[in-house]
Order: C-alpha cells, then sequence, then structure tokens
C-alpha cells in the first residue's frame, strides 16, 4: 500500500480529468533526485 500527500492527490486527479482518451490507469513513479532527494512522476499506463 502506498499513501500519497493531499498535493499527490490533486495531481493525479488533474491528469486523469485532462485526459484526452478515457483512463485505464496510471503509473506512479518516485526516484532519487530534485532538490529533495526524491522526485516523482504520473502517467497514463499502457496495456
Amino acid at each position: 500500500m502506498i499513501r500519497l500527500t493531499e498535493n499527490a492527490v490533486a495531481a493525479f486527479k488533474a491528469a486523469v480529468s485532462l485526459a484526452a482518451e478515457p483512463v485505464e490507469g496510471r503509473r506512479i513513479m518516485v526516484e532519487g533526485g530534485g532538490c529533495a532527494g526524491l522526485k516523482s512522476g504520473i502517467w497514463k499506463a499502457s496495456r
């Protein structure tokens, strides 16, 4: 299980609502890097 901050949930909802096509899923990634030591991203999942 993962826990998302309120800002992460808002970003996820915005990505889904702005999608040009119906959303089947999204992938969430977190990796080392960035100012705080972590970098994250959300993108459309493909089958």
